[in-house]
């Protein structure tokens, strides 16, 4: 996903060396700028901020066994088919998902499939939502009793505040 998503902004900035573009059309170039966008944000930053989490947390607190293994795997695994639904849904809608650009912009050939986008992002949010809970679950309850709450690294604190923020700004249940 990291790769796909780099390629597609040097795609866009390779494109923006001439004045009229010849690499891409202006519809290409939408549908470029919401993948990529869409792709580093919740891909990218919100997958190596979680992984670095699971990677160092366990070591700082002193964990000796984790079981919660197929929580995460579910999570991980949930959270990487969003990514590849928001790959395959050349929606053009930019990152914040605006109707009323995606519905001007659908006969032009972009956005057919922006379903596809929402519910990859539904997907991304469900994932992120379930490792944030096993990381809290990790952090407050799992930990060594040689480590108490007021002497856990800032690390671990950042960790919490991401996680917390993660499930207070998933999509509400309908």
């Amino acid at each position: 996903m990291f790769i796909a998503g780099g390629a597609f902004g040097v795609i866009m900035r390779v494109s923006l060396v001439y004045y009229n573009p010849i690499i891409t059309p202006p519809i290409i170039y939408n549908i470029l700028t919401t993948e990529h966008a869409t792709l580093m944000i919740y891909m990218f930053a919100l997958g190596s901020a979680t992984g670095l989490s699971f990677y160092l947390v366990p070591t700082m607190l002193k964990i000796k066994r984790d079981n919660m293994g197929p929580w995460s795997s579910a999570a991980y695994w949930i959270w990487l088919l969003g990514g590849v639904f928001i790959l395959i849904s050349r929606t053009s809608t930019r990152w914040y998902f605006y109707p009323p650009l995606a519905l001007q912009l659908a006969p032009y050939g972009a956005g057919p499939d922006n379903w596809l986008a929402v519910i990859g992002l539904e997907l991304i949010f469900v994932g992120i939502s379930i490792a944030s809970a096993v990381l809290l679950k990790i952090i407050f309850l799992d930990r060594s009793e040689s480590v108490p709450l007021s002497r856990m690294p800032v690390f671990v604190w950042g960790g919490v505040v991401f996680t917390v923020i993660m499930i207070l700004s998933s999509a509400p249940p309908r």
